[in-house]
């Protein structure tokens, strides 16, 4: 079978394992974004990288402008799904990456990933020529949104202030490649941490301190609001339930889902890609692949 997967590092990390357990199928990677960017309007900003990917071939060959290139222009993520034999495509769907900040200019929604942001990424940027005038409107803290800002949350279910119906075309797009062969991964942002100073220890998460467009601004808001993690885990929640909703709607019924209780999740500090409440320990991504595992096993 293949089992093409849709998510955030928690899948990333166990992938290896799981991979080792069942090695007589094959797991893909599709790379992945937010949802309102798959769904996004074309405008400035998707116009003028387009041009700059056009007229600078050089970029090409490198994996960042790539990365930037797909994120914005292309979107080509469901390309890689086989066409033959679909019964045998099955989908691992996890919906953290709706936790990233985005840009919204004007109705152009745009996941700001690490290669878009300056203070991680300015020196790559300027050696592939992007055009700064759109890495200073991505950079734009005026332009920055959130998955729990009205505007995104909204732009999910529909409604007079959103931008369109995101659950229901995300459903559709499922519907189309997989039906109901779907099995969804529900983990919620770790309280609890990993530290090689301190051991384990319990602090609430403050979702804006793990948000790349933030670091180092004035730490002012909701997101910075100690009570955030709350928030974050209803709104995070609500996205599941809404997505299973849509794909009654559709006719499909019963979509599983694992869902890892938070008092089994532990927060690495020292994890490669930085500190972050969905960046687990070794031992909690052993305990998502052995979840998991067990599931494919039965399929």
């Amino acid at each position: 079978m293949n089992f093409y997967m849709w998510g955030g590092c928690e899948l990333d990390d166990s992938l290896p394992r799981i991979k080792a357990k069942l090695s007589d199928h094959n797991f893909i990677s599709m790379g992945t974004t937010t949802i309102g960017s798959l769904f996004s309007k074309q405008g400035v900003i998707c116009d003028t990288v387009n041009d700059w990917w056009n007229q600078n071939t050089e970029a090409h060959k490198y994996p960042f402008a790539q990365t930037i290139y797909k994120e914005i222009v292309l979107k080509n993520y469901f390309d890689s799904i086989s066409s033959l034999n679909k019964k045998d495509n099955w989908l691992i769907l996890s919906m953290a990456r709706e936790a990233e900040a985005r840009c919204d200019f004007f109705g152009e929604h745009v996941t700001l990933i690490k290669q878009l942001i300056k203070e991680k990424s300015a020196s790559e940027l300027a050696k592939l020529k992007f055009p700064e005038k759109i890495s200073d409107i991505l950079n734009d803290t005026k332009n920055t949104v959130f998955y729990n800002d009205d505007i995104v949350y909204r732009s999910y279910w529909g409604g007079p202030s959103g931008q369109g119906e995101w659950l229901q075309k995300f459903a559709d797009l499922i519907c189309e490649h997989f039906e109901n062969r779907i099995i969804l991964v529900h983990t919620p942002p770790s309280k609890q941490w990993l530290s090689k100073k301190f051991g384990f220890y319990t602090k609430l998460p403050v979702y804006g301190d793990y948000l790349h467009i933030l670091k180092n601004k004035t730490r002012t808001g909701k997101h910075f609001n100690r009570d955030s993690w709350y928030e974050h885990c209803h709104n995070y929640k609500g996205l599941y339930v809404g997505f299973k909703k849509h794909m009654q709607y559709n006719g499909y019924r019963g979509i599983k889902t694992i869902t890892i209780d938070w008092k089994d999740l532990v927060a690495d500090e020292q994890h490669r890609r930085g500190k972050s409440p969905f960046h687990y320990t070794v031992d909690s991504t052993i305990n998502i692949a052995d979840r998991l595992v067990r599931e494919l096993e039965v399929k």
